[in-house]
């Protein structure tokens, strides 16, 4: 796209705490929204694989626990969210110290909310995908499917805290070009 080039020729830097053009708001989300349409296009093929090469109750399965998943996943995106607010807004009354603790507690509660939570979340699979509907072979891969995702989830909270602490800088080793 021209705008990463004419941004590169013309060294702009995106500041949070400047007047934002229409130009630099798309250079802003720019890599956010491509990386929301290569996940989106993942979730569309991984569907198709599923539905024609596993079959249809383990698509089912994985539409039907996906939700449960996701609504733990919010956890995930509230404490990267708010947590890089709360760590910004002390950085911002020059309190480098103490946001550097904020930063340091963050971290800490995410990595081990999210190891408590993820074991939670595997032993309650079974119970959510009943409460649901599930039976038989679907709630079976409800719960496989469930298991499987869950299990790698604290990873998952603890990369949202980084990335939603490290992407307003817009450091140059961390963005998508």
């Amino acid at each position: 796209m021209n705008l990463w080039k004419s941004a590169e020729r013309n060294k702009m830097k995106i500041q949070l705490s400047e007047h934002f053009t229409f130009k630099k708001l798309l250079l802003f989300v720019y890599p956010s929204v491509i990386m929301m349409i290569f996940t989106s296009i993942y979730v569309v093929i991984d569907g198709l694989f599923v539905s024609n090469y596993v079959g249809k109750t383990a698509f089912a399965a994985i539409n039907l626990i996906s939700p449960f998943i996701m609504a733990l996943s919010a956890l995930g995106f509230m404490m990267g969210t708010g947590g890089s607010a709360i760590v910004a807004k002390t950085l911002g009354e020059g309190k480098k110290q103490k946001a550097s603790e904020y930063f340091s507690m963050l971290v800490y509660i995410t990595a081990l909310g999210g190891v408590l939570l993820s074991i939670a979340g595997i032993a309650l699979t079974p119970a959510v995908a009943r409460l649901l509907g599930a039976e038989g072979d679907l709630l079976r891969n409800c719960t496989i499917y469930g298991r499987l995702g869950l299990s790698h989830w604290h990873h998952l909270c603890c990369k949202m805290l980084s990335r939603a602490s490290l992407w307003p800088q817009r450091s140059q080793n961390w963005d998508l070009r």
